[in-house]
């Protein structure tokens, strides 16, 4: 089962462009590599 907060990384990051301006566009405190684990889990989960 695919978790929400994965889609939210992954908008982000194609939203900004990149894992570190996603992780300063959030609308709460999250670190560059725990944007990347998100986007990383849902390729694994998606295939």
């Amino acid at each position: 089962m695919v978790q929400i907060h994965r889609f939210e990384g992954f908008y982000w990051v194609a939203l900004t462009g990149g894992y570190a301006r996603a992780a300063r566009a959030f609308p709460y405190p999250i670190t560059q590599p725990a944007v990347h684990q998100q986007v990383k889990r849902l390729e694994a989960e998606l295939g």
